[in-house]
């Protein structure tokens, strides 16, 4: 038989755009098709299934692959389609086979979020693939079926992909995604993050998230317009966050809640992904549409991977970057004095030069690469 394995591909950087790198970083796969006509894959289970779940054993696949991926008060369970308002879901309805993709959306979005709030504690499950390898993996859950929705596996990934930046709430989820096969059905196995495998470790930064949260509306309370809701926001994550750095004070920290919503709001520090979904998750428990963007952060003939926002106030959409609003940030080279606003509301070519997207936007084929098309910006930057 032949067993399909992921070769992986990191994306070059060049250079730093100023004092702190973002360290946010997309890596680019190919799928290589490998003759094993000889070898069987085989997997193993050293444990049970996790406490609290419906199923009596994980039921390893006999066919496993495996890809590296980018890229919260608890929502209610229900998939009515009135919940799902976020950027990523929208845009996949312009694809024709969009009441599947949707459907399989609902899927993985009920499936993390059942999680998200449950009791469970998650142990580790052996696996070994076809072409030797072998991990073990914090399963979330290992049946969510693709094939009953006739979709390709890029397919389900990139949808995979868009529920997770649609929800930065979803902070557990590992880095890594699964592929299994049995008979002719497909699906995907969710992964958690080693991190989050607990659950009093979960419920504990649920509850600060929630406390932030909270925070966050007593601060907005006498806002009058969106505006100023977006504004207060903005200046309360800057004024209580920091850049998250390593021991050295210069080289990025690359561990997980760094790059999640953990990070601003439970520990008051992280990269510009932390930033950037924080802000998000905060408009949107607001009632205020904000999607994710990714790509590089360029100045001059330097780059870096980066994060940061597109906002939609008074029905136009506009650009945010929290991090390079932040103080600690170098702009220009020059270490800003006082919070920002070079980077708020900002649709001028200073910074649409300088926030650049990855280059295959929108393209379903790209699976776990996917990054939904980015909204048209207003003409003009806003006025607050």
């Amino acid at each position: 038989m032949k067993l399909k394995k992921c070769i992986i591909l990191s994306m070059g950087i060049l250079g730093a755009f100023s004092l702190a790198s973002c360290s946010f970083f997309e890596d680019m796969f190919s799928i290589e098709e490998i003759d094993s006509e000889s070898v069987e894959p085989t997997t193993t289970t050293e444990s049970d299934t996790p406490k609290d779940t419906t199923e009596s054993s994980i039921d390893i696949p006999t066919e496993t692959t495996k890809e590296d991926i980018t890229e919260e008060s608890t929502s209610s369970t229900d998939s009515d389609d009135d919940e799902f308002i976020m950027y990523g879901y929208s845009d996949l309805l312009k694809y024709e086979k969009k009441d599947k993709y949707i459907s399989f959306y609902k899927d993985v979005y009920n499936s993390l979020n059942t999680f998200y709030s449950s009791n469970t504690d998650l142990e580790t499950t052996h696996i070994v693939f076809g072409d030797s390898t072998s991990g073990d993996y914090y399963i979330i859950d290992n049946n969510v079926n693709f094939s009953k929705y006739n979709l390709s596996y890029n397919e389900a990934a990139a949808i995979y992909k868009t529920v997770s930046l649609d929800y930065p709430e979803f902070y557990f989820l590992d880095n890594l995604l699964l592929n299994g096969s049995k008979g002719t059905s497909q699906y995907l196995q969710l992964i958690c993050d080693e991190d989050y495998h607990l659950a009093s470790v979960r419920q504990d930064f649920n509850q600060k998230i929630t406390t932030y949260e909270n925070l966050i509306k007593e601060e907005i309370k006498d806002c009058k317009n969106d505006i100023e809701k977006v504004k207060k926001i903005h200046d309360y994550i800057i004024n209580n966050s920091s850049y998250a750095f390593k021991e050295d004070g210069v080289t990025a920290d690359d561990s997980s809640y760094s790059h999640n919503i953990i990070g601003i709001m439970t520990k008051g520090k992280g990269v510009c992904e932390s930033y950037a979904k924080s802000f998000q998750y905060l408009l949107g428990k607001n009632n205020i549409e904000c999607a994710f963007g990714s790509g590089y952060g360029v100045d001059g003939s330097h780059s870096e991977s980066h994060a940061w926002n597109y906002v939609k106030l008074n029905n136009l959409w506009y650009g945010f970057d929290l991090t390079w609003d932040d103080p600690i940030y170098y702009y220009n080279h020059v270490l800003t004095p006082k919070l920002s606003y070079e980077y708020f509301g900002k649709v001028d070519s200073d910074f649409t030069n300088s926030h650049v997207l990855l280059s295959n936007v929108g393209n379903m084929d790209y699976g776990i690469q996917y990054l939904y098309n980015i909204p048209t910006l207003a003409t003009s930057n806003l006025v607050y």
